[in-house]
């Protein structure tokens, strides 16, 4: 029953909610056929590069979002896994904008 009214909160649900926005246009920012070809082509000429950033986005999200979902499924709090992939989005943002 705690349980139930731990998923319940409305608090909870304000955050997962803008964290889905959030996600969301992030994603939109670096669709990997529009928009990420034009900036990593400014900086550089690499078709490499340009596979591997794709393949970043089209991956990486899917996983650490399956993977999170999944552990934290049995965790009656779930920020702390979630400020982890916060934390690891932004790092791999970060490396992407410093190449």
């Amino acid at each position: 029953m705690l349980m139930n009214k731990l998923i319940e909160l409305k608090s909870n649900r304000i955050k997962f909610i803008v964290h889905g926005f959030f996600l969301s246009s992030g994603m939109q920012v670096a669709e990997p056929s529009t928009i990420l070809p034009l900036i990593v082509n400014y900086f550089s000429q690499s078709n490499v590069l340009l596979g591997f950033f794709s393949s970043l986005i089209r991956g990486r999200a899917v996983v650490m979002q399956l993977y999170t979902a999944f552990f934290a499924q049995a965790y009656s709090r779930v920020m702390k896994p979630l400020r982890i992939v916060f934390f690891f989005r932004f790092i791999s943002w970060f490396c992407i904008g410093l190449s």
